[in-house]
């Protein structure tokens, strides 16, 4: 099933695929293809090179994902942003860091 999208949050060109879709971002447009199965399963990686957190407040990552091949900007959300070129990534996270949570993570798949 193919859905187009216009998200002014979104200010990128490229493309990704996830588990079970395909996506073109032009601009604040987005394209994507979602398939009844997980055919792209195998093909999401993602990694983690560096992180910083300043006060518990503010995370900064470097991030590579096999699946996502940009260049922009995308706000996820008001405390959350991303700067992408190819298949890394910058994401800026703004709130209470979820310091349980992190594990020193190594190439695994997305969730």
């Amino acid at each position: 099933m193919m859905r187009i999208e216009l998200d002014w949050r979104c200010w990128a060109l490229g493309f990704y695929w996830d588990w079970d879709l395909i996506g073109v971002d032009l601009g604040p447009l987005d394209i994507h293809w979602r398939f009844p199965d997980k055919r792209f399963e195998r093909l999401c990686r993602s990694a983690t090179l560096a992180r910083w957190v300043f006060r518990d407040k503010l995370e900064i990552r470097l991030d590579v994902d096999s699946n996502i091949w940009r260049v922009g900007y995308i706000m996820a959300a008001p405390w959350d942003h991303g700067l992408y070129l190819g298949p890394l990534n910058l994401q800026i996270e703004y709130g209470l860091v979820d310091k349980i949570e992190w594990r020193n993570r190594t190439w695994q798949r997305s969730t």
